[in-house]
C-alpha cells in the first residue's frame, strides 16, 4: 500500500509541475519567480524522494545520469566560492529542482500512458494561458500593467512579454510536428488552430528574439518533417501555405491596428543600432565580469555584484546617465554570458555537459520520430532565444528544457551487453520510513525558505504602498519588518536606510548603508545615499569620499556630481564646487538643484 502511495506521489510531484508552473500565481510583482522556484523546488524534492523510495535512482536518465549527478554536486560546491552564500545557496535549490525534474521525466516518461497524460496536461495549461494573453493584449485583463512596456502586449508572470514569448517559442514546434504529422482531419484542425494560435501569441508579445528563434525553428521542423516524409509531406503543402498565409494576415491586421506593434516589426533590424548596441554593452560587461571570477563565478543571484561595476564602465559615455540604479540589473539578457558569470567555467561546462549529451542521443535517433523532431525543434528555438533573453530564469521554461533533456535519456536505446533486470525490488519497510521522513524534511526546510522570502516580499509591496501615499514611518516599519525576515535582500535593505535618512535618523541611515557598500563595493545609489546621510551628520570629508566613489564607478551620475557640489560648497572650496554643478549640468541641464548650487558658487566667488 505504502508502495503503491509513494510511486502515485512521485508521478503526481511530476504531472503537477507541468500543470502549475506555467500559470501559478499570475501578479505583478517579483514574488512571482519566488513563488514559481518555490513550488518547483518542493514538489520536485517530494517527487525524486517518493520515486527513490520506490526504487527510481538517478540511472533511470540512463547516459545522462553521470552529468546530472555532477550538477548535483556543484550545486552543493559552488555556492560555497560565491560572492554571497546564502543567496547562491537558494539560486542553487533552483538547478537541484531542475536535475530532478530530468530524473523524474527519464524515469515516469518511458510509459506511452504517463506520457500522453503529461501532454494533454501541457497542452490545456497552456492553451488556457495562451487565451489569457490575448484577453491581455485586447486589454480586457483588469490588472494588466502593459504601460510598462509599450503599447498592447500579453505579459506572463512578473509581468514581461519576454518571460511568456520564451515560453511558447519553446513549445511552437510541438504544434508544427503534431500538424505536420497528423493524419485524421479532426486531429489536424486541433493542431493547425493550435500552431496559428501560439504564433500569433509570440507575434504580438513583441519579443524580436523570440520571433528570430521562432522562425529559425519552424524552419527546422518544416526542413526535417520534409526529409522524413517528401511525398506525402509535398500533398500537404496547400494546407501548410493556408496556415502561414492566415497568421500572416492575422499579423498585417494587428500590426495595423496597433502602431506599437507595427513599430517593433519595422525596427526588427534597428537602424540606428540601439538595441544592438544595448546588447554588445551587456555582453561586453558581462565578460568583464566573468573574467573576475572566471572559475566558479560570482555566484548565483550575485551576478549584479560585478555587472554594476562593469555595465557603468561599458556604456558609451552618452549613454551613462541611464545606469544608475545597479541594484535592479540582475540580467544581461543572455542566458550563457549570465550563466557563465554566475557560475564559472565550471558551472557552465557542467551544464553545456548535459545539454550536449541529450543533442547527441536525439541525433542519433530515427528522424521518423516526431518526438525527435520536437525535442530538436524546441531546443533551437530556446537556444536562440536564449542568446537574446533569459528563458532559463523563468521556472516554467527552465521546466520545459530539462524535461526535455530527460525525455533525451528515456529515448536511449538499451544497453544490448547490460543484464536483464526483473521488478525493480521494493525497500524494506524501515527504508521506505526513512526516505518519507527525509521527504518531510525537505519539504518543511526548502518550505520555510520559500515562505520567509514570499513573506519578505509582501511586506516590501506594503512598504511601497505606504511611501507611494506618503506615509513614510509606516513604511519604514513595513520595510524593516520585511527585512527582519529576509536580512539578504540588498534592495530592501538600501530602502530601510533610505527611509531611516527621510525620518532623520541619520545615524542608523549611516550604519546601514555602511553595510550595503561593503557587501556591494559597486552600487552607485548606495554611495551618493550614504554620502547624504554623512553630510546631515557632519562628516563632510568623508561624504566627499562617497560622492567621489559614485562618480568613479559612473562618470555620468550626475546626481552625485550635483551632491558632491553641495558638499564642496559647504567646506567652501567654492571654485571646485562650481566646477561640479557645471558638470552636472552637462548630464541633466533640467536639474534644479545644481542650477541653485552653481548660483551660490558663483556669489561666494565674486570679489
Amino acid at each position: 500500500m505504502l508502495h503503491r502511495v509513494l510511486s502515485r506521489l512521485s508521478w503526481l510531484c511530476l504531472l503537477m509541475l507541468g500543470g502549475i508552473l506555467p500559470v501559478v500565481f499570475w501578479n505583478k510583482t517579483d514574488d512571482g519567480r519566488l513563488v514559481q522556484w518555490g513550488t518547483f523546488w518542493i514538489l520536485s524534492a517530494v517527487g525524486l524522494a517518493a520515486g527513490w523510495a520506490v526504487g527510481l535512482r538517478a540511472r533511470a536518465a540512463g547516459p545522462l545520469h553521470v552529468p546530472l549527478l555532477a550538477i548535483a554536486a556543484a550545486v552543493l560546491l559552488l555556492p560555497l566560492a560565491a560572492f554571497r552564500v546564502p543567496a547562491a545557496l537558494g539560486r542553487g535549490l533552483d538547478l537541484g529542482a531542475c536535475v530532478a525534474t530530468a530524473i523524474l521525466a527519464a524515469h515516469w516518461l518511458r510509459s506511452q500512458r504517463r506520457f500522453l497524460e503529461f501532454g494533454v496536461v501541457l497542452l490545456v495549461i497552456h492553451l488556457g494561458v495562451s487565451f489569457y494573453g490575448f484577453a491581455q493584449y485586447l486589454g480586457i485583463d483588469p490588472q494588466r500593467w502593459m504601460h510598462q512596456y509599450g503599447g498592447q502586449r500579453p505579459f506572463a508572470t512578473l509581468g514581461n512579454p519576454n518571460i511568456l514569448a520564451g515560453q511558447f517559442v519553446v513549445l511552437l514546434p510541438w504544434a508544427a510536428v503534431m500538424f505536420l504529422s497528423a493524419r485524421g482531419r479532426a486531429s489536424k484542425l486541433l493542431w493547425f488552430l493550435v500552431t496559428m494560435l501560439w504564433a500569433l501569441l509570440i507575434l504580438v508579445a513583441q519579443t524580436r528574439g523570440a520571433w528570430i528563434a521562432a522562425g529559425v525553428s519552424m524552419a527546422w521542423v518544416g526542413w526535417q518533417s520534409r526529409a522524413v516524409a517528401r511525398n506525402w509531406l509535398t500533398a500537404q503543402w496547400g494546407q501548410v501555405a493556408g496556415l502561414v498565409a492566415l497568421i500572416a494576415m492575422v499579423a498585417i491586421g494587428a500590426s495595423w491596428q496597433n502602431p506599437e506593434l507595427a513599430a517593433r516589426v519595422a525596427d526588427l533590424v534597428p537602424h540606428d543600432l540601439g538595441q544592438v548596441a544595448l546588447r554588445y554593452t551587456a555582453a561586453r560587461a558581462a565578460l568583464l565580469t566573468w573574467r573576475d571570477r572566471p572559475v566558479t563565478g560570482f555566484g548565483g543571484s550575485c551576478f549584479a555584484h560585478g555587472f554594476g561595476k562593469h555595465m557603468a564602465a561599458a556604456m558609451p559615455s552618452s549613454e551613462r546617465r541611464l545606469f544608475t540604479h545597479t541594484y535592479a540589473e540582475a540580467d544581461v539578457h543572455c542566458d550563457y554570458l549570465q550563466l557563465l558569470a554566475e557560475y564559472g567555467v565550471v558551472g557552465f561546462g557542467l551544464l553545456a555537459w548535459v545539454v550536449v549529451c541529450a543533442v547527441r542521443l536525439l541525433l542519433f535517433r530515427s528522424r521518423d520520430d516526431p518526438l525527435t523532431r520536437v525535442l530538436i525543434g524546441g531546443g533551437i528555438a530556446l537556444a536562440i532565444h536564449g542568446a537574446f533573453n533569459f528563458p532559463l530564469r523563468i521556472g516554467p521554461t527552465a521546466f520545459l528544457l530539462w524535461t526535455g533533456i530527460g525525455l533525451a535519456a528515456s529515448m536511449a536505446p538499451a544497453d544490448p551487453t547490460a543484464p536483464v533486470s526483473g521488478p525493480v525490488p521494493k525497500p524494506k519497510p524501515a527504508a521506505r520510513l526513512t526516505v518519507a521522513l527525509a521527504a518531510v524534511v525537505v519539504v518543511l526546510a526548502v518550505g520555510t525558505l520559500a515562505s520567509m522570502k514570499f513573506a519578505a516580499s509582501a511586506y516590501s509591496r506594503m512598504a511601497l504602498a505606504y511611501r507611494n501615499a506618503g506615509d513614510w514611518r509606516t513604511s519604514a516599519v513595513a520595510s524593516e519588518v520585511g527585512r527582519r525576515v529576509d536580512w539578504d535582500d540588498r534592495r530592501e535593505a538600501f530602502y530601510v536606510a533610505s527611509m531611516r535618512g527621510q525620518l532623520g535618523d541619520y545615524a542608523g541611515a549611516a550604519e546601514m548603508f555602511a553595510v550595503e557598500v561593503r557587501r556591494n563595493p559597486y552600487f552607485m545609489d548606495g554611495f551618493t545615499n550614504y554620502g547624504a546621510v554623512l553630510g546631515f551628520l557632519g562628516r563632510k570629508q568623508e561624504a566627499e569620499a562617497q560622492f567621489r566613489r559614485a562618480i568613479e564607478l559612473n562618470p555620468a551620475y550626475a546626481e552625485a556630481y550635483a551632491n558632491l557640489g553641495i558638499v564642496l560648497l559647504e567646506l567652501r572650496r567654492f571654485p571646485e564646487a562650481a566646477s561640479v554643478f557645471q558638470r552636472a549640468l552637462a548630464l541633466e541641464p533640467a536639474m534644479r538643484l545644481a542650477r541653485q548650487g552653481l548660483g551660490l558658487a558663483a556669489t561666494h566667488r565674486r570679489p
